[in-house]
């Protein structure tokens, strides 16, 4: 049973307030959009902070920006910036999914151009995200060919240093999950991930479920193969008769504590986090399941 509407925007709002809101964009005369931080303690202190970016999961049309707020939570409280991401969709916006792409490299910028202020390490980038949400990460890692958007300042690197994707898009032909939203099956192909492979890609994590009933799990294993064959830094994890929301806290607890455990695993092999110090927990993020938020 889904929850109540208002139990799930209470939710989503007391979240936000946990958060530091800051606009990234503005997208006249529409809606600003905001970066919504979840700061480590005394994060302006010491050496510069990684940090994680997380893209919420949509079918370009509309979708919840606290998504990914547990796991933003858990790592702030390991010491890495963390921020949920708006970016513009058709319920938001009238926005099609290019102009959603692009506002995901206007974000890797902003927090680069941001980085003294957010006292993060702009060689420590990491994205984040699900469904349509995994297609941006996706693209921001693997494509330089997106078109920038006219307003951005393109002196500034808008590829991340590194990418998670969670039950995300991966190919889009003209029977795929979400390919109504562009102008055409064709600017849909385009923007495959299978077409950006290439040797030297940054460090890339992925998961999936094996009943997926949108995006079909042997063309995302295979997307993972091919990259591992040109010698890329690229982990699949398939996980087994689980559908599409099976890494988040409020749906599969199990599987999100197993997903959490390899995306800390993995960032801190690859150099994008610390390690866990003795002792280390979660504590905003115990706070958060115990006040059910």
């Amino acid at each position: 049973m889904n929850p109540p509407l208002q139990t799930v925007q209470d939710r989503q709002r007391l979240l936000l307030e946990q958060s530091d809101s800051m606009v990234f964009k503005t997208v006249d005369p529409d809606p600003d959009l905001n970066i919504h931080f979840y700061l480590p303690d005394s994060h302006t202190e010491g050496p510069p902070r990684p940090v994680i970016l997380f893209f919420f999961s949509s079918g370009w049309d509309r979708g919840h920006v606290t998504q990914f707020a547990p796991q933003a939570l858990h790592f702030a409280d390991r010491g890495a910036v963390t921020g949920l991401v708006e970016y513009r969709t058709d319920a938001s916006h009238g926005a099609n999914p290019v102009q959603a792409m692009q506002d995901g490299r206007s974000a890797v910028r902003w927090v680069r151009e941001n980085a003294e202020r957010l006292n993060i390490d702009p060689e420590r980038v990491t994205v984040a995200g699900g469904r349509a949400g995994g297609l941006i990460a996706g693209t921001l890692l693997l494509s330089r060919k997106l078109q920038d958007d006219p307003d951005d300042n393109t002196a500034t690197d808008g590829k991340p240093n590194c990418a998670m994707l969670f039950s995300s898009m991966i190919d889009i032909d003209k029977d795929a999950y979400g390919v109504d939203r562009f102008a055409s099956v064709g600017e849909a192909k385009s923007y495959g991930l299978s077409q950006f492979i290439t040797f030297s890609q940054r460090p890339l994590i992925i998961f999936h479920g094996t009943a997926d009933r949108f995006i079909v799990y042997k063309d995302v294993e295979h997307f993972a193969k091919k990259l591992k064959r040109k010698k890329n830094v690229c982990e699949f994890f398939p996980f087994d008769g689980r559908d599409e929301n099976f890494y988040n806290l409020n749906v599969d607890p199990f599987s999100y504590e197993a997903v959490l455990e390899q995306c800390d695993r993995f960032l801190v092999e690859n150099g994008m986090l610390n390690e866990k110090g003795d002792g280390e927990e979660d504590a905003r993020l115990i706070s958060w399941r115990e006040n059910d938020f």
